[in-house]
Order: structure tokens, then C-alpha cells, then sequence
């Protein structure tokens, strides 16, 4: 079966042109998700509006037009505002949807009154959480931006929640969005090995050092096992340092950063996410889709996720000896679970679009 929806879709209506503003096109979560969505979607229009060009990637997903870009580099921050102003006036949008927090200062200057602004929450706490005196400053800021914002989606209720709190969204504003799973393959048969899988940004957020304990725990007992990083980031230096001083180089492999398809969860055992937060859990959603279970800290909106799935678990945040026992858990049970049904899942996400983007246009 093809995770690969056909188009369309949706609850009718006109067509819409749709510009997404986001800060970097590169390889996240916010990223992701907005790849996905226009592969689904083919009944509007939809560009892609990057700010920076630096670090920008080629998405093998991707069937949409390249993003276009408005700057280089960041030395060109000054003049973001005026060019985006020019070019809105050059293709006018129906919906400007505005991803992370850089473009949200940038649209904040740029836009008129009169257009209509999606906000979409993609990053919740992280601000605050990687640099607190910036992240608190950002938010005074975020709360003002917010004032001239039509609508709020979000990739859960827990981001949509957030938002609403942090930022004084009303309820009638609000929409959280499903989120859309797009594989450019089949599904594999699952094909389990003795792995177990940390998948995304190697810093602070990630909790990787609970990710090297437990594997040091679990290398006494288990020494069959094999630990597999797909990541990299900030902390990788300091993770490979840990690494070598507790002698697991042995049973270690780094796989870098590609972009992960169904077959590198497939092979694993079991996916770890000892996260501090995680506004919604889109690794551990591309993990459940092959049927590989995932152990996980109950924050955020990746705690739902889990509990949703029968073969996943749950743990108290920062509880290292629940995340172990979860994980030997998992290692020592036979999964014999069912696919998730991502394309009745990707079809409940168009229609949801289709109902924001009509709103207060029809």
C-alpha cells in the first residue's frame, strides 16, 4: 500500500492560493509536515516563501514547486519585510500561513491589515526552554503579533492549547490539524532487529544523555543489541564523548541525518523519545505506521500519541528506571499489531484543511 494520497479531497469549496512564510527549508518537523501537506493537498494553490536560502534541501518527497527565497543569508534580515511586501503584491494570497517564530516577526511588519494570516504552532515551549531570557522576551513580542492573526492551527491539542494560553487565541480561533503521513514507498513487512532507534535533533530537548544511560543499562543485559542514532545537532561531540567513555562505540551506529523512510523504522526494535517536550511526536507517528513500537516520556502532545497506540508506552517524564522498564518491556514481548491507517488519517487532514482555509473566505 502506497502512503501516497492521490489529492483532492476535502469538504469543496473555491480554490484557494496559499503561501506558507516559514524561516529555513531545511530538515525538521515543521518542514516535514509542510512537505506532506501540499503533496496531499492538490486542490489549492500552494507556495512556499523561505527566508534564508543558507541550508536549504532538496525534499525527495516533494512534488511541489521549490520554495523561493528572500534572502541568502541572514545578513539580509533588514530588508525581509519590504521584499515580502513585494512579493505579495506580485502573487497575492487568500492565506498567509505562518510557521516558525522568524517568520512571524517578518510577516508582523510586512502584512496588511486586511490579510488573512494563519498562525500555525509548530515549536511551543522551545524558545523558552533553549535560551530563557530570549525565549521570554520573544513571547511579550509573539503576544503582540498574535493580535492581527485570523486563525490558529496546530499539529495537536496540546500545541493548540499552548498557543492559546501563551498567546490569547480564543477557542473559536483554534484548530488542530492532524498530521499527514506521506511515504514515497510501500510499506515493508516489519522486519524487527535487535536495534534500538533514537531518531532527531541530538541537544538537550531530545534527552539524549537518558538515551546513552539507558542503553548502558541495557548493554549489561542485552548485549545483542545494536543503538542507532539518525540525528545530528548541536550535542552530537558531546554525545559521542559519553559514548566512547562508557566503552559502546562497540554496539554504537551513527547514521547521520537522512531523511527517514518506512524501512529505517522498520528495522528497529523499538524507537526511544526521552524528549523534555515535543509539541506533537512525528517520528513516533512515522514509527507506528510500520508498526514499531515506541517508548517515550508522557510530555506534551507525544504522551496522547502514545497512549493511542496499543504496542507503544508511556513513561513519567525524566524517570529513567520507568523508561527501562518500558523498554525491556517492549524487547521481551512479541508485537504482532496492525498498520496505522494512514490514508484515512491523510483524507481527515484534507478535510480539516478544506474547513480552515474556507472559514472566512466562503
Amino acid at each position: 500500500m502506497l502512503l501516497r494520497c492521490a489529492g483532492g479531497g476535502g469538504s469543496g469549496g473555491s480554490v484557494k492560493r496559499v503561501v506558507h512564510l516559514i524561516d529555513h527549508w531545511g530538515l525538521g518537523g515543521a518542514q516535514r509536515f509542510l512537505s506532506n501537506w501540499l503533496q496531499l493537498d492538490q486542490q489549492n494553490q500552494h507556495h512556499i516563501v523561505s527566508l534564508f536560502a543558507h541550508g536549504a534541501m532538496e525534499w525527495p518527497l516533494a512534488t511541489h514547486p521549490r520554495p523561493e527565497f528572500l534572502g541568502t543569508s541572514y545578513t539580509a534580515l533588514p530588508r525581509l519585510a519590504s521584499r515580502l511586501r513585494v512579493w505579495l503584491r506580485r502573487k497575492p494570497a487568500d492565506w498567509v500561513v505562518i510557521h516558525l517564530n522568524g517568520s512571524r516577526w517578518i510577516a508582523h511588519q510586512a502584512l496588511t491589515k486586511n490579510q488573512k494570516r494563519i498562525w500555525f504552532e509548530h515549536s511551543c515551549e522551545e524558545p523558552v526552554a533553549t535560551a530563557p531570557l530570549l525565549g521570554r522576551l520573544l513571547f511579550r513580542r509573539m503576544r503582540t503579533w498574535a493580535k492581527r492573526v485570523n486563525r490558529l492551527a496546530a499539529p495537536s491539542l496540546f500545541a493548540c492549547q499552548f498557543a492559546q494560553d501563551q498567546f490569547g487565541f480564543k477557542p473559536a480561533q483554534s484548530f488542530a490539524l492532524t498530521m499527514p503521513l506521506v511515504w514515497d514507498s510501500e510499506i515493508p513487512l516489519r522486519n524487527a532487529q535487535p536495534k534500538v532507534g533514537f531518531v532527531g535533533r541530538i541537544a538537550a530537548q531530545k534527552g539524549w544523555q537518558d538515551f546513552v544511560k539507558l542503553a548502558l543499562k541495557l548493554h549489561q543485559t542485552r548485549p545483542d543489541l545494536t543503538f542507532v542514532v539518525y540525528g545530528s545537532g548541536p550535542d552530537e561531540k558531546a554525545m559521542r564523548r559519553e559514548v566512547s567513555r562508557l566503552e559502546l562505540d562497540a554496539v554504537w551506529h551513527w547514521a547521520g541525518s537522512p531523511l527517514l523512510g518506512p524501512n529505517h523504522y522498520a528495522e528497529l526494535a523499538v524507537l526511544v523519545m526521552p524528549s523534555r517536550y515535543e509539541p506533537f511526536g512525528l517520528t513516533a507517528l512515522e514509527a507506528m505506521s510500520v508498526e514499531t513500537p515506541v517508548v517515550g516520556y508522557a510530555v506534551g502532545g507525544l504522551g496522547p500519541l502514545l497512549c493511542e497506540d496499543p504496542h507503544s508506552i508511556a513513561v513519567t517524564p525524566n524517570d529513567g528506571m520507568a523508561l527501562l522498564a518500558a523498554v525491556q518491556h517492549v524487547l521481551d514481548r512479541q508485537v504482532d499489531g496492525q498498520r496505522l491507517d494512514v490514508t484515512a488519517r491523510n483524507q481527515k487532514f484534507l478535510q480539516e484543511c478544506q474547513t480552515l482555509l474556507n472559514q472566512e473566505l466562503d
